[in-house]
């Protein structure tokens, strides 16, 4: 069998460089008293709001391509945005507060946890439904002291 590998198709290069450049601003500010660039400028020095929103907006898993049809589905999305933003940030408050290390295999003990340490630690869990209806929590033996 032999392979050969053609050049660089520079149309498809661009139409994918165009679309993965694509940054989105959702704004309340009128456009006559902030510019784009003045939004994303401010935006960018908030550095705990770019790591916040960089586990919502950057993950295609969560956000990816999709057209909203008028400006109160936008308005919904923003907000949908900010609650998931929020309970986020809840969640990260909370194990902080508790104050207690947070066992997380393979890394150890962390003693300033992070929201997404936690939803990655809580990926190991499995429910499993047995006969009558009842509900059970399967987690990895190396899991349990972070589930606890």
């Amino acid at each position: 069998m032999n392979v050969t590998v053609g050049g660089i198709d520079t149309a498809v290069l661009e139409a994918e460089t165009d679309r993965a450049s694509c940054f989105v601003l959702i704004t309340d500010l009128p456009k006559e008293t902030s510019s784009a660039r003045q939004v994303l400028s401010e935006y960018k020095g908030q550095i705990v709001a770019e790591n916040l929103f960089g586990a919502f907006v950057k993950n295609p898993v969560v956000l990816d391509a999709f057209f909203l049809k008028s400006k109160e589905r936008l308005d919904a999305l923003g907000h949908v945005l900010l609650l998931a933003a929020l309970v986020y940030m809840l969640l990260q408050y909370r194990m902080r507060k508790a104050r207690e290390p947070f066992d997380r295999p393979p890394r150890g003990l962390l003693s300033n946890p992070t929201s997404r340490e936690a939803l990655q630690h809580l990926s190991h869990a499995t429910v499993v439904r047995i006969e009558g209806g009842e509900r059970q929590i399967q987690i990895p033996p190396d899991y349990k002291n972070g589930f606890l």
